[in-house]
């Protein structure tokens, strides 16, 4: 009958807990080789004694019998086409099932089955209370002695039941072994303290003390040791001396860890009751610190391949920006453009910087020029290179990187180097407390490369740029003056006789030549003569600032003009006279000055130009003034 009341009351609280509507208790009669099912109820009500045959029937009891072990069926019709299997202990719905065998002392003695009308019913959280029962039931096959001291514990399935709730809500080793000192003080009315070690990892336990003073919260503590077996045989033997009941937490034949009772000095006086008590209980609390190992494992678990998932989001992040930034800066011209789409992508993707390049100049050895892009604005800094305290100075010429980390300010200096080369400083600034973060430093570390590249093409790019700047110069100007050479004098002409005669303005041509000019050079050397070129050609870049003017000749100048006032343009010329009197160059050495006679002529542009023409009646305008004393100007027909 006590039999039958527990069968009953494990079937209701399956039923609440799992969803489960058989619960079977079978008796196994190893003589007849069949199991007599005794105790069988189906939906709340009990059904009438069934005996299988197992050498006749193919069932599933036989099943596990044959293969000594457990058996947890997610599909009960799958599983017994699979398995040809005739016989189950019900008729009814068949969803999932568990049935197992029931030893004692390595004996075969019983079988108990467990069915749900639902598929997949039993999960690891059910199966904890389904264990539970198969652990109460298991009582009825003892010995009537131990039975009678066992069950004695089991007067009241549901609190126990309660208790095995508890461990199964239990997240943590604290909350298990809490539980256990709240059931031990409920049911035992214990009133000592209590020491929890877990042994996890190798040479280190960790203890968890519970104190009543407290209300049982606990204290945590590790503590390492060459031998923890050695230290658990110690605290056995100082349990003896001092009257502690030290008990072992075993898990599949292995110590996990160890129980200490303190009560304070006094030796125990527990009879069989309270002591299988704490037995029965001890054994939930291994279950549940298992559960609790295997939850921790697999929640590092899930945070390993979540950090997993978050590096690899991270590698393809990265990716795709220094992709982008790969294909945006190779592409642009300028730096200034690099800067504003980096700009855009570290704001898209990371956060806003105060970025910039720094390069050396094209046109000059001495000089760095720094592009620096900051709160949406593009300005150019130029720095002497020999400025050593500069950071940008100091990262190109000792070629390579640093921080500089300030209480509101970080920044960051990478060379940029192409081979042997450093072409330039890449750098990176924030402000605020916080420094770069481990993923923006591998992000910098990724793009200096492909910055590398394209200041290395940009800078390239702006050398050849200023060579072809240099060979253009050189083809149009005078290597000497400066000035515009004869050949390209003659394309400006045509282009302005074009441009005149579209507006109808009058057009000029002033030739200048030095009077006795070759005394300077007898004289004085070339040298002084190449010196008074060069400062005559000053005086006529300066007078003639709306026209142009060319070397003509070796120290003969011409130039044009458009201009509407013929006044204007003599006065042009008359001031060059002037001013190259003013030089005071001398051509000799009783001391006479270098001097100039000027020709003018203008006319408005009709028709087609001929050239000749045009330059032998400015040639006559010269020669006339040189003929009628030198040191003057004479318009084309008219002498001043």
């Amino acid at each position: 009958m006590e039999r039958g009341r527990v069968v009953m009351e494990i079937h209701d609280l399956l039923k609440k807990n799992c969803g489960v509507h058989v619960v079977g208790l079978g008796l196994y009669r190893e003589d007849k080789r069949e199991v007599e099912y005794r105790h069988l109820i189906e939906d709340g009500k009990w059904n009438e004694v069934l005996t299988i045959e197992l050498d006749k029937e193919r069932s599933v009891s036989g099943w596990c019998l044959k293969h000594k072990k457990d058996l947890i069926i997610d599909d009960m019709d799958a599983w017994m086409k699979k398995y040809s299997c005739n016989r189950v202990i019900t008729k009814g719905k068949m969803g999932s099932g568990y049935f197992t065998e029931i030893e004692i002392n390595g004996k075969v003695v019983g079988f108990m089955t467990v069915q749900s009308k639902m598929k997949n019913a039993f999960t690891q959280e059910t199966m904890e209370m389904v264990y539970f029962a198969k652990r109460v039931l298991k009582l009825f096959f003892m010995e009537k002695r131990e039975r009678v001291l066992l069950t004695e514990n089991y007067h009241n399935v549901k609190v126990l039941w309660k208790m095995a709730r508890d461990f199964n809500d239990s997240q943590t080793i604290e909350e298990a072994g809490s539980n256990f000192v709240k059931h031990l003080n409920d049911f035992v009315e214990y009133r000592g303290d209590l020491i929890m070690g877990i042994i996890w990892k190798e040479e280190e336990i960790s203890e968890y003390r519970y104190s009543q003073g407290n209300n049982y919260l606990p204290e945590k503590r590790k503590i390492s040791l060459d031998s923890k077996v050695k230290y658990i045989h110690e605290m056995e033997r100082n349990s003896k001396e001092y009257g502690d009941l030290v008990m072992y937490l075993v898990e599949n034949g292995e110590r996990i860890g160890y129980l200490v009772l303190d009560n304070g000095g006094k030796e125990y006086s527990l009879d069989s009751k309270k002591f299988n008590f704490i037995s029965t209980s001890r054994e939930m609390l291994v279950s549940s610190l298992g559960k609790i190992k295997k939850n921790q494992e697999l929640s590092k678990e899930i945070i390993k391949r979540k950090r997993a998932q978050e590096n690899l989001s991270d590698i393809n992040k990265k990716l795709t920006i220094v992709r982008e930034i790969g294909e945006t800066v190779i592409s642009r011209k300028t730096i200034g453009e690099m800067l504003k789409d980096i700009d855009r992508i570290f704001k898209d993707n990371l956060r806003s910087f105060n970025i910039g390049i720094g390069v050396n100049e094209c046109e000059s050895e001495s000089l760095m020029r720094c592009h620096i892009y900051e709160s949406g604005c593009l300005r150019e800094e130029v720095i002497p290179c020999d400025d050593r305290e500069n950071k940008v100075v100091k990262c190109i010429t000792e070629k390579k990187g640093f921080a500089v980390r300030e209480e509101n300010f970080s920044h960051l200096y990478f060379p940029l180097k192409f081979g042997e080369n450093t072409v330039g400083c890449f750098t990176c600034g924030i402000s605020g407390r916080v420094f770069f973060s481990e993923y923006e430093l591998e992000l910098f570390r990724e793009i200096i490369p492909i910055l590398s590249i394209a200041v290395n093409n940009h800078m390239e790019h702006q050398k050849l740029q200023y060579a072809n700047k240099i060979l253009k110069t050189l083809s149009v100007t005078d290597h000497l003056t400066g000035l515009y050479n004869r050949r390209y004098f003659y394309e400006k002409f045509h282009m302005n006789w074009r441009e005149a005669k579209d507006r109808k303005d009058k057009l000029y041509v002033i030739l200048v030549d030095f009077d006795n000019f070759k005394h300077v050079n007898d004289n004085f050397g070339h040298h002084e003569g190449d010196k008074a070129l060069i400062r005559a050609s000053r005086v006529l870049s300066t007078e003639l600032k709306e026209g142009y003017v060319g070397r003509y000749g070796g120290d003969e100048f011409i130039a044009g003009i458009s201009d509407s006032d013929e006044s204007r343009v003599l006065s042009i010329g008359e001031n060059i006279r002037k001013k190259i009197e003013e030089l005071q160059i001398p051509i000799n050495p009783k001391g006479e000055l270098l001097t100039v006679s000027v020709g003018i002529f203008g006319v408005v542009p009709e028709g087609e130009l001929n050239l000749r023409d045009y330059f032998m009646k400015v040639d006559e305008a010269l020669y006339t003034a040189k003929k009628n004393g030198r040191n003057r100007i004479t318009c084309y027909g008219i002498d001043y």
